[in-house]
């Protein structure tokens, strides 16, 4: 059981783990979770395993996404060919964190992040689960010394207002992109490619290290984003939600 989801949905969580090769009962998965009270159920299906794809897609619909795993292991800054606005800089959100404006405008875009989340997609689903959840993960940006926060903001800008940020956590021997959203208004102000160099920048000669990120399939410009900055899709796992 998943304690951290349960305890948040207020109902026994539990977390279905297919891989690529293993073949599993539904029938008897379903009857054991229903024997154990469980809830709420997230299943994780490899996308490979293209039977059990279509076993659960049979039984339970269309999958509530597909989570596309990418990763790089050259973080070389001077590979990747950003050109900002003139108008704009990028910058560690470093003292930034403390000032109101700022904190709301992070919420507002990390929320902006999530519009292909499966849990604002999963209709039985309350939209306050939803804005709760992004705002924890909003909260923990701040406040947990693991993640780095990278903001584009105006040169000439004398408060905390942002256009875009891109936050990353550490993790093992790595990195892994967390959130990364543009202001409507910024699209194609080169914000998303400055933001990455940024944080090249700031990993870059750290030792061995790599870069992951997760995307859902659906958001076609993370995709393309991602894929022309020498990004290699890595993993695709199909992500189906049951609720008994």
């Amino acid at each position: 059981m998943l304690e951290w989801d349960t305890a948040f949905f207020k109902r026994p969580v539990v977390k279905v783990s297919i891989d690529a090769v293993e073949q599993v009962e539904m029938e008897q998965v379903l009857e054991n979770c229903k024997s154990k009270g469980y809830k709420f159920l997230y299943f994780f299906v490899d996308a490979i395993n293209t039977a059990m794809v279509a076993e659960l897609t049979h039984r339970l619909g269309e999958p509530i996404n597909e989570k596309l795993i990418f990763v790089i292991t050259d973080l070389d800054p001077g590979k990747i060919n950003a050109h900002l606005d003139a108008a704009l800089t990028v910058v560690n959100a470093g003292q930034l964190k403390t000032d109101p404006l700022f904190r709301e405008q992070l919420l507002q875009l990390t929320i902006k992040a999530g519009a292909f989340s499966r849990f604002k997609i999963d209709a039985a689903l309350d939209d306050s689960y939803f804005k709760e959840l992004y705002t924890t993960w909003t909260t923990a940006m701040l406040n947990d010394s693991d993640y780095r926060i990278i903001v584009a903001k105006h040169k000439d800008e004398k408060t905390a207002g942002i256009t875009g940020f891109l936050s990353y956590k550490i993790i093992n021997e790595g990195y892994r992109i967390e959130f990364m959203s543009i202001n409507e208004a910024y699209q194609k102000k080169g914000i998303g490619k400055a933001l990455l160099k940024k944080m090249m920048e700031e990993v870059y000669g750290n030792g061995p290290g790599y870069v992951t990120t997760e995307i859902h399939r659906a958001n076609d410009s993370a995709y393309h984003f991602f894929l022309s900055n020498r990004f290699s899709l890595t993993e695709a796992v199909n992500i189906y939600h049951v609720h008994l």
